[in-house]
């Protein structure tokens, strides 16, 4: 098991999906390679670890350095989101390992892994499953799981089995971020595709890439027929409240 790499370990408001609002401790992995344009955190593709053990720089930290920092933070952290960057471009079992001490440390603590659909996660629920006694892995702890579309460039890098129930679970949810109304179609056409694969009621969030002015999105969502959406999925419109107040 390999160290991890870690650009930054924070307390925040989450902006995002089904826990929007809440305060969040963020642990954020250093390091992705998919390089999506619109991407708002660029920082942290190249960035290097940047947790220090004793005082010294390295160039990874073993995942109890996380949860200490963590610790340090918020004592009484009650919903911790792992990000990025790609955390999966990690070492799986350090992030395993990682979840795993969050969970002894915190055990009353939502945990919410956000990683896209670039990135095979049938290995990691399984792992994941084992470490909680063949309970449902989602009880413990949740995917958010990008589908990227068009205007990516990136939409041929999506895994399909990602997105098959399971890995996904109840608890599981799917982001989609649209650049304009091709995206949006594009991507409802993926979801009627897949939707039998997908875990019955899974929620899926709509954002706009340009963060808080997605009034367009909002409008197509609401006027497009969905009927056949809202008898498999949940589907919702979502925006990014952390900037729309400006946090973080």
């Amino acid at each position: 098991m390999r160290g991890l790499r870690i650009m930054e370990v924070y307390k925040t408001l989450q902006g995002e999906g089904p826990y929007s609002g809440a305060p969040c401790m963020f642990i954020r992995t250093a390091g992705c390679s998919l390089g999506c344009p619109e991407c708002d955190t660029k920082p942290s593709w190249k960035s290097k670890n940047k947790l220090k053990v004793d005082d010294k720089e390295v160039d990874e930290v073993a995942p109890m350095v996380v949860v200490n920092e963590v610790q340090a933070i918020d004592p009484n952290t009650s919903y911790i989101c792992i990000t990025g960057g790609e955390p999966l471009e990690q070492d799986q079992e350090s992030i395993v390992s990682l979840i795993d001490l969050l969970r002894l440390r915190f055990p009353f603590a939502k945990i919410v892994v956000e990683t896209s659909g670039a990135y095979p996660v049938h290995s990691m629920d399984a792992m994941l499953s084992s470490k909680v006694n063949n309970r449902c892995r989602s009880n413990v702890v949740n995917f958010c799981l990008d589908w990227k579309p068009p205007s990516t460039g990136l939409t041929n890098r999506m895994i399909l089995q990602n997105f098959n129930s399971p890995p996904l679970a109840k608890g599981d949810y799917l982001k989609i971020v649209c650049k304009n109304e091709e995206d949006f179609y594009a991507s409802m056409d993926f979801l009627r595709s897949i939707y039998s694969q997908l875990y019955m009621g899974i929620s899926v969030f709509f954002h706009g890439m340009e963060g808080t002015q997605s009034n367009w999105l909002a409008r197509i969502i609401s006027q497009t027929d969905l009927e056949w959406c809202h008898h498999h999925l949940d589907l919702r419109f979502g925006v990014q409240l952390h900037k729309i107040v400006g946090l973080r």
